[in-house]
């Protein structure tokens, strides 16, 4: 599962391209061809790994919120003290 966290755009952009290449490949196949069944199988098993993906992360919920929670803080902190400069009113050790 760490993996999958460590790697998350990488995995998505992958997945995306797989994605437009099967696409652009099965849009060539007559309708009821192999390539249309398999596309179907495809579909379903890429449904079950979701499925068990998402009962990970489920799982996991309580890192996440820790992550959202210090990404939230760091934002908050980063907008408190460049509020000023865009304000344009220096601090008072600046002048």
């Amino acid at each position: 599962m760490n993996f999958v966290l460590d790697h998350q755009l990488a995995l998505r952009f992958a997945c995306f391209v797989l994605g437009c290449v099967s696409t652009s490949a099965i849009d060539y196949a007559p309708a009821g061809s192999r390539a249309w069944k398999l596309a179907d199988l495809l579909w379903v098993v890429l449904g079950a790994v979701t499925a068990v993906l998402a009962g990970f992360c489920t799982s996991d919920r309580s890192r996440l919120d820790r992550q959202i929670g210090i990404a939230y803080a760091l934002t908050d902190a980063f907008d408190r003290n460049a509020a000023p400069f865009r304000l344009g009113k220096p601090m008072a050790g600046l002048r």
